[in-house]
């Protein structure tokens, strides 16, 4: 099997044509931004690119700034992904009969693809999901990060129990008094009139503090956001040891391959650390 990035589509096909004329049954899998073929197969490509033109940049970010590209390198998981699945049925299909093809990812295809329900909302109901800020942009809220006084939280409340017992904890009962509210997709249309009562009870206390009982009483799924040194000094992964700092090199073809040490013994399940079970 071969693997290649497309730089040039028709360098590309050409090396696919003596790959085959040597070995029918090789599988050749090429990843490239547009794919080998329709109009934009030439084009270079980038990180911001890829997640631009498979239209998450017009999700990311607030409704009334720029678009914004995700963080992290995920237009590269995504496509490489997709070319693992696809090299994998590829081989299948040579062993099988011997026949090698030609697996062609392209990150607009694979990005497009990622979408949960962007594309379904504006086909069977006409509506074109935007860009929503901290909010997730669906049809139910709050879910959504708010700022306290030294950091972010999550909270998610997204049924209207959860809702009622949040507005409570935060000590905002007149927002209970709106019948309109017990509609979940009422309360995603009107955040602006219900975000202001939560910021105002995050930002008097910390990140430790509103992610408390005061919440866990709520009902409502709860999480300070994380800087990845934070999510390295967590105890709750600390305790597990699901990584070490031990590496482990092995030699290939004259390379040094480098890893660190998995441990799958020390993942923690659901109640591993509480009296839950």
């Amino acid at each position: 099997m071969a693997v290649k990035e497309c730089p040039m589509c028709g360098e590309t096909m050409r090396l696919r044509e003596r790959v085959r004329r040597a070995d029918p049954s090789t599988v050749h899998v090429v990843t490239s931004g547009f794919g080998l073929t329709g109009p934009y197969r030439n084009w270079k490509r980038s990180s911001l690119t890829d997640w631009v033109a498979g239209g998450h940049a017009y999700l990311t970010g607030l409704p009334d700034r720029e678009p914004l590209q995700g963080g992290g390198p995920w237009a590269s998981y995504v496509t490489g992904q997709t070319a693992a699945i696809g090299a994998q049925a590829a081989l299948l299909h040579a062993v099988r009969t011997g026949e090698g093809q030609l697996v062609d990812v392209s990150a607009i295809e694979s990005m497009a693809a990622l979408h949960q329900w962007t594309i379904t909302m504006y086909t069977h109901t006409g509506c074109i999901k935007g860009r929503w800020g901290n909010r997730f942009a669906e049809s139910v809220h709050p879910i959504a990060l708010y700022e306290c006084s030294d950091g972010w939280i999550s909270i998610v409340a997204p049924s209207y129990p959860s809702f009622e017992a949040l507005c409570l904890v935060i000590d905002a009962p007149e927002l209970l008094l709106e019948p309109a509210f017990e509609a979940n997709a009422v309360r995603f249309d009107r955040a602006n009139e219900i975000d202001p009562y939560i910021t105002a009870w995050t930002q008097q206390r910390t990140c430790d503090e509103a992610v408390s009982l005061d919440l866990k009483l709520a009902d409502a799924a709860e999480g300070g956001v994380h800087a990845c040194l934070h999510v390295l000094e967590c105890p709750n992964l600390g305790h597990g040891q699901v990584a070490d700092d031990s590496r482990h090199t092995t030699q290939v073809d004259g390379l040094t391959l480098t890893e660190t040490h998995i441990d799958d013994d020390g993942v923690q399940f659901l109640g591993d650390l509480s009296d839950e079970r």
